[in-house]
């Protein structure tokens, strides 16, 4: 177990490591396939859809806040400007940790493995010609919900699987 005290803004945590066992895989009855896009978060090959409104609303209020103390520019802007950063990373991070917890706890209680997409290099194969669409297209962390499924599918003992983006929340079984 590691521990460490730090102290931050005239407060002390401490902060405690502790290694967690890992569950064994189960050998799977099916695939539960993750489909993970920008119009709907996430769609599973149950067909369950999670869709970005609140995301997009959260993303959209955000932007025209920052927009408007970067045109501002004092000191203070500044301020606000890093204090609203930590708040929608916050919002990214629990939504993502939401989203994996969901679909670890179906995998796992159907007995199912999961396939999620491989979206290495998405960013540079999808071009997006439209200045409006840039900063939809690129805030959302993939990455960080790919890992959270990695981490808490080996704590669970899920089998994950990464297969290729194509229709990855159509395909009931996937191979392996």
């Amino acid at each position: 177990m590691n521990e460490k005290l730090i102290y931050k803004k005239g407060v002390f945590y401490l902060i405690v490591v502790q290694d967690i066992p890992e569950e064994k895989e189960y050998d799977p009855v099916g695939f539960l396939g993750i489909d993970l896009g920008i119009e709907n978060i996430a769609v599973d090959s149950d067909r369950d859809i999670f869709d970005c409104k609140k995301i997009e609303n959260t993303r959209r209020r955000y932007f025209r806040l920052r927009r408007t103390l970067q045109r501002i520019g004092t000191r203070a802007a500044k301020r606000k400007l890093r204090k609203i950063s930590g708040k929608e990373r916050r919002f990214k991070k629990d939504t993502n940790h939401c989203l994996s917890k969901y679909f670890i706890s179906k995998a796992k209680g159907t007995t199912r493995a999961i396939g999620i997409e491989n979206l290495k290099y998405i960013r540079s194969r999808s071009r997006v010609t439209v200045k409006s669409q840039r900063d939809r297209h690129s805030k959302w962390t993939f990455g960080e919900l790919r890992k959270l499924l990695t981490y808490k599918a080996k704590k669970e003992g899920v089998p994950l699987r990464v297969i290729g983006p194509k229709n990855t929340s159509s395909v009931p079984s996937v191979s392996t």
